[in-house]
């Protein structure tokens, strides 16, 4: 999982903003699908590790009467995973899973967590971040409880750098 990490906070310190945020809105379902019995993710794996791993992050008591806020839900998140990266937009209005907002506003001041009505401005670098940190969390209690499942992080995306074999004996970027 670190490659992704590192390729999170790669992209926060060039501010390539857009790339951070698509890939920590990923995530959450590579680390649900590593996890499941079948190898898939859907809905439902994503917001039970939202839920688990990130939505504290964004649930707050506020005001005199100390009331339970919560800022970004786990089905709202979710909306904007499916908004972003299948429509390239922050508008979740028309989302089928959406709960509570309707649009998100991006930032890099950070102003993290303002909510005017159903818009939630959230600040690219802290968000990228707890999902980086949630991503750790869950990973630490990966190792420990699935070790049948370890080998599956193998499984997933690599980009080569530097001479490298694609099978035994065949070398590439190199002269033998």
């Amino acid at each position: 999982m670190d490659r992704f990490i590192d390729a999170i906070h790669t992209s926060l310190a060039t501010q390539n903003w857009y790339a951070a945020l698509y890939l920590s809105l990923t995530l959450p379902d590579i680390c649900a699908r590593l996890e499941s019995n079948n190898r898939k993710t859907n809905r439902n794996k994503f917001v039970a590790w939202f839920d688990k791993y990130l939505a504290s992050k964004y649930r707050v008591q506020i005001g005199a009467d100390r009331e339970m806020h919560v800022f970004l839900s786990e089905n709202d998140c979710y909306a904007l995973r499916c908004a972003m990266l299948h429509e390239g937009e922050s508008n979740i209005a028309s989302q089928q899973c959406r709960e509570v907002l309707e649009r998100f506003h991006f930032t890099v001041v950070g102003s993290h967590c303002n909510q005017i009505d159903s818009v939630l401005q959230l600040d690219v670098p802290t968000f990228c971040t707890d999902v980086c940190n949630a991503v750790e969390s869950w990973f630490q209690d990966f190792k420990a409880s699935h070790t049948d499942k370890l080998t599956r992080i193998d499984e997933l995306v690599s980009v080569y750098v530097g001479p490298h074999s694609m099978s035994e004996g065949v070398y590439l970027g190199q002269s033998v």
